[in-house]
């Protein structure tokens, strides 16, 4: 399955010029679920999350634009646009930048300078409040009206209510498989859960929707292995790019799983359902994005509710150690990391902080971490 989903998404940009050569828009959106691809899709224009990353020539790139203290996910998407390695990032007709963190903001701005196409804004509400929702809302009708214009096609309530609906759908498949990742050998790796993660960004969403039921129903119907007995970790951090799984495959070759993620960028929001009480969509997205998801470190009060959010996962997939993933230069998840780790010494559940910048030379620092980090909790275990 994941194999064809790969070739499906090499296929994809040949796809998209064609729809392009049809009239069709293609706008793309940077990602953290703040810019509700819903919209996009009711207004007959394909939605493109621009998330790609991990590798260094991209963020060296960005330093003709910007400086060097953006993160590497950040910089990353401005040097993209500018090598010409992904197809996505040349092919779009418009993008839509949320105002998010400081770093995200700057790749908006860098953007709307340099990359000659329309660049359009959304402001996040940053508190997890009804007063956020409401200004997150008011953001998402300017962002509406915006790409109405841009389109040409009035989106209707019946398109908004297909569009949520799809986008739903995808999201509760994505809950169910991640679960799976309970039982004592997850049947998914995370790596490849993340993977769906990314490739759902790309492909179609219907596509997608039957490829992960497809997906689900053969991962339920797959027999249990025996315990693997390896130490279950989690990965928590600001974002994980398309590309970068460089920190997956050093905790798999150190003999650990990683059984379940908390990340803000690259990894949808599927843990939120989203519910439509009325015709105001709009509320709704707004809801889900900022009272009901888990809050992410840019966001006002989030050092608490991020902690409670972490704590839970540990107890529901039965984790025996973090491994906090930090995007350097991203200051909010710095003092998030550095506040998690003071608070889980009082909880006796090992942690390793783990700083990237997408160098290769990075790689066997991680790895000493990791290995220390693992056999921290082999001797923990063997204690108890």
């Amino acid at each position: 399955m994941m194999k064809e989903l790969l070739e499906m998404s090499l296929n994809r940009p040949a796809e998209l010029s064609k729809l392009k050569a049809q009239g069709t828009k293609v706008i793309g959106y940077f990602a953290g679920d703040f810019i509700p691809e819903e919209i996009i899709y009711a207004a007959g224009a394909i939605p493109v999350c621009l998330l790609y990353g991990g590798d260094n020539r991209s963020v060296e790139e960005a330093l003709a634009y910007t400086t060097r203290l953006l993160c590497p996910f950040s910089r990353a998407q401005i040097g993209q646009r500018f090598t010409n390695e992904q197809p996505y990032y040349s092919m779009i007709d418009m993008v839509i930048s949320p105002v998010s963190c400081q770093h995200m903001r700057r790749v908006g701005d860098i953007w709307e300078e340099f990359s000659g196409i329309p660049v359009f804004k959304v402001g996040v509400g940053l508190k997890q409040n009804e007063i956020g929702a409401r200004w997150y809302a008011e953001a998402l009708k300017l962002m509406q009206d915006k790409v109405e214009e841009f389109t040409g096609n009035k989106i209707t309530n019946v398109k908004m209510k297909e569009g949520i609906e799809i986008y739903a759908k995808m999201r509760e498949l994505l809950k169910k498989i991640s679960l799976l990742r309970k039982r004592p050998t997850p049947p998914i790796s995370t790596a490849d859960f993340v993977k769906l993660n990314h490739l759902s960004y790309l492909l179609e969403p219907e596509v997608m929707v039957e490829k992960l039921k497809a997906l689900h129903e053969a991962l339920i119907m797959k027999k249990e292995e025996e315990p693997n007995n390896m130490p279950r970790l989690m990965v928590v951090g600001p974002a994980i790019a398309l590309g970068d799984y460089r920190i997956f495959s050093l905790i798999e070759d150190a003999g650990a799983s990683v059984v379940v993620e908390n990340i803000c960028e690259g990894v949808r929001n599927y843990w939120t359902s989203i519910a439509i009480d009325s015709d105001d969509f709009l509320a709704a997205l707004a809801r889900r994005n900022i009272i009901e998801r888990p809050a992410c470190a840019f966001m006002r009060y989030s050092l608490k509710p991020s902690l409670d959010n972490i704590l839970n996962l540990v107890k529901e997939f039965r984790v025996d150690g973090i491994v906090y993933y930090w995007m350097k230069y991203c200051e909010t998840y710095e003092i998030e990391g550095l506040y998690v780790i003071e608070k889980l010494q009082d909880k006796d559940l090992p942690i390793i902080f783990i700083e990237s910048e997408y160098i290769a030379n990075e790689a066997q620092l991680m790895k000493t971490k990791i290995e220390g980090l693992i056999e921290i909790i082999k001797s923990k275990k063997q204690k108890e």
